[in-house]
Formats: structure tokens, sequence, C-alpha cells
């Protein structure tokens, strides 16, 4: 953390919030495809996967999933944990330097990338289930 010694705790806490959450997506979307009959329109991209594990997530799949998975109930304690001691500021400056970074800039332009393949292809996919 050059630059920042006194936020590496906060950095760390940051990292570990993005592993629970991607965690909690997958779990959640293990869920949502073993209670699906089949794929349809909300398979057909990242935003609508993403768009049902968050925005169409509902109270009755959040307690379903919970009865049947501790690992589930364990993520999402540790990420409520985490955030209730979590200052969000403490992070700008080290994350505005990150920002900054010529490899950050080329690995975030890979995965934009990444994700526009992933989209056609799940749009391919989509069009002929």
């Amino acid at each position: 953390m050059k630059g920042w010694p006194d936020r590496k705790a906060d950095v760390v806490k940051v990292f570990r919030l993005q592993a629970l959450y991607i965690e909690l997506e997958a779990q959640r979307f293990e869920y949502v495809i073993s209670e699906s009959a089949r794929a349809g329109a909300e398979w057909s991209s990242l935003s609508r996967i993403h768009e049902r594990l968050h925005t169409n997530w509902g109270a009755g799949d959040e307690s379903s999933l919970a009865d049947r998975s501790q690992k589930y109930k364990r993520i999402v304690a540790e990420i409520a944990d985490l955030l209730s001691s979590w200052d969000a500021t403490a992070i700008d400056g080290p994350l505005r330097d990150v920002q900054q970074d010529a490899e950050f800039r080329s690995a975030e332009w890979i995965l934009g990338e990444r994700t526009r393949e992933l989209d056609a292809q799940l749009a391919r996919l989509a069009s002929v289930l």
C-alpha cells in the first residue's frame, strides 16, 4: 500500500467484502438455477442475471436460500458485520491512485471486453433455447 500505509486495514476489508459479494452471488445463482424450469430471457445477458440476483431478489428467495444453506447465512452475516464497521471514505485516496495506474486501466478494459463477449454468448444461447 505504497503511500497509504494507514489505510491497509480498510483496503483489506474492501477486498474481503468483494470476495464475500462474489460468494453471495454464486450462492444466489446456484439457487435460482435450481429453482428455474428452464433458461429464459432473464439469462440473456450478464445485466439480466445481475438484475435477477439483486433487484428481483425477493424476501422469499432470501429466506428459502438461508433455510437451505448455512454457508449463505454465514456470508450474509459476515457482510453485515464488515459493513457495520466500515468507513467507505477511508479508501478514497487509495482508490483514486489505483484508478490512475496504467496496469489497472488495462485490466479494466480487458474485463469490459470479456464482459461484452460473454453477453454476446449469452444472447446467442438464449436465442436458441
